[in-house]
């Protein structure tokens, strides 16, 4: 079983409303974390990495569940944002020679 695989049958067993309430979840959960870092300077490092991982599983997940009804991948509006911050940051040219 490949990850998206796996990932479609968690939307597929609990359904997209359900997934999309649990990537909020997360998302809050990672906020909480980074809060309490920014907030007391001292961190659960494993913690915060934690919330993390489950951030990024819903987002892939959030990626199954709307990419099909867009003309446009995540993957390439990502490149975009990616050259975008490039152009910020003066490094465009570098970037634009990086194998995404």
């Amino acid at each position: 079983m490949t990850k998206k695989d796996l990932l479609k049958l968690a939307i597929d067993t609990w359904g997209v409303q359900s997934q999309i309430m649990m990537a909020v979840e997360e998302m809050g959960e990672l906020l909480q974390a980074l809060s309490k870092q920014s907030r007391y300077g001292d961190v659960n490092t494993l913690n915060l990495l934690s919330e993390i991982a489950d951030v990024k599983v819903m987002i892939d997940q959030l990626t199954l569940i709307f990419e099909p009804m867009a003309k446009i991948s995540v993957a390439d509006l990502e490149r975009e944002k990616l050259a975008r911050l490039a152009g910020f940051l003066g490094v465009q040219k570098e970037w634009m020679d990086y194998d995404f």
